[in-house]
Formats: structure tokens, C-alpha cells, sequence
């Protein structure tokens, strides 16, 4: 993914690999698997036909950039923002992030339909969150990050309303951090939540939100864990009932960028 560090009000190109749309707002996190393939033609990066054009779907494994139709704006360039696919809703929701230095809590639609964005209700502001989408509830789950400070907090965005609240949780929590994995486990209903960094440093907890009884559970082995790290990704592979993490900055003076 291409940064887009750009001036607010203009508008953020976005790319679609195959099945798979990217919103070029560098520090996302992206969403896949889309239902229908958005497919480019020959040669890499194509430009997005006119509104109402025919489009060339037949064609896996290429760009083609997004060029937004709206007349409502769209997000400008940020680092650390989060964005989950609504696949009911056919739309992208985009949160928060680092602008210009800033936290925010900026809360974008971009909408599959007619590949146009448009502005939601904002959120808590802050960067470096983890996202999970749980489908069943379409709604869109946020946990810490910074705002400054570190946070430890958790909310939640309804993408049927599109209205904001915060995830009343009981018993003991992950501590504040920022520039964690986060994802979603829908067999159990869970969030899961690893590694990051804080004041104290970079951490190698894992813990798990059930959506249902809204408490915390700690999961981390006491033997073997991954090292330390923070700024790393993290997929869930259903099957296996498995979380991947790949990559990150290690602890202290360890290796960043990190290859395991």
C-alpha cells in the first residue's frame, strides 16, 4: 500500500487488488474478501472509469485505483487508522488516526456501491488502535491506542446506525497501548487482542474480549510466546484455531523490522 499523505479536503486515491480493496491511507489496516471482484486492466494501477461506466470485472490480480465520485469530501492522508469491511452493508468503515500530528476521531463510509465517501459520527480520537468487525452484529469494535496517552479503553461503532458507545467491560483488562493486533474470532464470539507498546515498554500479553459478557480473559501461555513487539499485524485462521503475527519492532534493542 502507497502513502497518501495529503492536505485535508482532497481526496485519498484507494486501490483494489482482485478481490481485495485497499484505501490508500498508509498505517491502515485492510479489508478483504469483497463480493464482488473489482478487477483493473493490463499494466498495474489502472484509473477508475467515469460513474455509471462499464467495468472491467474478469481480471484477478491487478490495481486499479479509486478515484471517489462524492461531493461530500473524504478523508485526509493519516497514518495509524483502522478500516473493517461491513460486507452486509456493502461498505468500508475507516476510524481515527494520525493527522497531522494529531489524533483523530474521524469516522469515514466509503461505500461499495458507487465507491463514494462520505463523513459518519466521530469517535473517541486516537491512533494506533486495533479494529475487529463482528458481523453477525455489524457492528465495529475499537480497543486502545494513543491520544496521547496511552489508552486501555474499548468501544464500539453500530454500522447500522452509525452511532458511537463505549463497551462497558468488567473485571481485569489488557493494559493501555497502542500499535497492537487485534482480531476478530466470530466462532466465539471473541476479540483477540496481542503484544503492543506502552510507557512500560513493549508487551507480549494476548487476551481475548468476549462480546457476549463483555469481560476480559487473559490467554497468554507461560512458556513460549512471540518477542516482545509493537507496529506487527495479525491474522486469525479459523480452521486451525490459530492467531499468525508477522513482523513488528522488537523489544528494546532487538531487530526492527522484525521478520518471524
Amino acid at each position: 500500500m502507497r502513502s497518501a499523505s495529503r492536505a485535508a479536503g482532497r481526496q485519498s486515491p484507494s486501490l483494489v487488488l482482485g478481490a481485495t480493496l485497499a484505501i490508500a491511507l498508509c498505517g491502515c489496516q485492510v479489508a478483504g474478501d469483497l463480493l464482488a471482484r473489482m478487477a483493473a486492466a493490463p499494466g498495474g494501477a489502472s484509473p477508475s472509469p467515469a460513474p455509471g461506466a462499464p467495468r472491467d470485472e474478469g481480471k484477478v490480480g491487478a490495481w486499479r485505483q479509486l478515484i471517489p465520485g462524492s461531493s461530500k469530501g473524504a478523508p485526509a492522508g493519516r497514518t495509524f487508522a483502522t478500516m473493517v469491511l461491513d460486507e452486509a452493508g456493502r461498505k468500508l468503515v475507516v476510524f481515527g488516526g494520525r493527522v497531522e500530528g494529531a489524533a483523530s476521531g474521524e469516522t469515514w463510509i466509503f461505500n461499495l456501491a458507487d465507491e463514494t465517501w462520505r463523513q459518519a459520527a466521530s469517535g473517541p480520537p486516537r491512533w494506533g488502535h486495533g479494529a475487529g468487525f463482528d458481523a453477525r452484529s455489524r457492528t465495529m469494535y475499537v480497543v486502545a491506542g494513543q491520544k496521547p496517552q496511552f489508552l486501555d479503553d474499548t468501544w464500539a461503532f453500530d454500522a447500522k446506525t452509525e452511532q458511537w458507545a463505549e463497551v462497558a467491560v468488567s473485571g481485569s483488562r489488557p493494559g493501555a497501548r497502542y500499535a497492537h493486533s487485534t482480531v476478530m474470532d466470530p466462532a466465539r464470539n471473541r476479540l483477540v487482542v496481542s503484544h503492543g507498546f506502552a510507557t512500560d515498554g513493549r508487551h507480549d500479553d494476548t487476551w481475548a474480549l468476549d462480546l457476549g459478557a463483555k469481560t476480559w480473559t487473559d490467554l497468554s501461555p507461560a512458556d513460549t510466546r512471540p518477542v516482545k513487539r509493537c507496529l506487527h499485524d495479525g491474522a486469525l485462521d479459523a480452521s486451525r484455531n490459530g492467531m499468525y503475527l508477522f513482523g513488528g519492532c522488537a523489544s528494546g534493542f532487538g531487530d526492527c523490522p522484525l521478520n518471524d
